[in-house]
């Protein structure tokens, strides 16, 4: 939790996901580049990054973990509008799956028979499209993934607005406030599963 988690793990956290993505990804997107200019042409270059749910949608005692995670959505987006013009495509995956990380969430075993939709291959597929020449023109996407589910996120958008056309007062967006929460509850945003 937020309130007892220390600078240090702060930093590790930070370092290993948001850092960890950073720093291969500058370098490739750095030699493609290049490519691209001794060339004259774009290149073909493909950057799948790894999200989290828990930084698309906010998990509670994973403030460092979810704070990178939402870091790495937005790089991804970032990436895509920088490096699409020299032919480089961005775009996340938010697996769901069992691993050793979660296998004490959802078990280390998957059922005997039937469907496993936490099975990690499911994940696989969706990563070799991105990879792929088969999902272009797909750039700056986020997807969560598990199971036989895929869906495609959109994120920060407008829910809800005001406009005025004179300074703002802090009455004023009081008296406002069921205009700008019309669509939406004004509380904690929910947990999707």
């Amino acid at each position: 939790m937020s309130f007892n988690m220390t600078e240090d793990e702060w930093d590790a956290v930070i370092n290993v996901h948001l850092k960890g993505h950073f720093i291969p990804s500058r370098h490739a997107s750095a030699y493609w580049r290049q490519l691209s200019k001794e060339r004259g042409e774009p290149v073909n270059g493909v950057i799948v990054n790894t999200s989290s749910e828990a930084g698309l949608l906010g998990s509670a005692g994973q403030l460092n973990y979810g704070a990178a995670k939402a870091g790495i959505a937005a790089m991804t987006i970032i990436q895509a509008r920088e490096l699409e013009r020299f032919g480089i495509r961005a775009n996340a995956i938010s697996p769901r799956a069992r691993t050793r990380m979660t296998e004490f969430m959802m078990g280390a075993e998957g059922p005997t028979d039937g469907f496993d939709d936490m099975a990690v291959e499911h994940v696989a597929a969706l990563t070799g499209w991105l990879a792929s020449d088969l999902s272009r023109p797909v750039n700056g996407q986020v997807f969560v993934v598990y199971g036989g589910y895929i869906a495609v996120m959109q994120g920060w958008t407008p829910a809800g607005t005001l406009t005025t056309d004179k300074p703002w007062t802090v009455d004023e967006i009081e008296g406002r406030r069921d205009e700008l929460f019309a669509n939406r509850e004004s509380g904690i945003p929910p947990f999707i599963t």
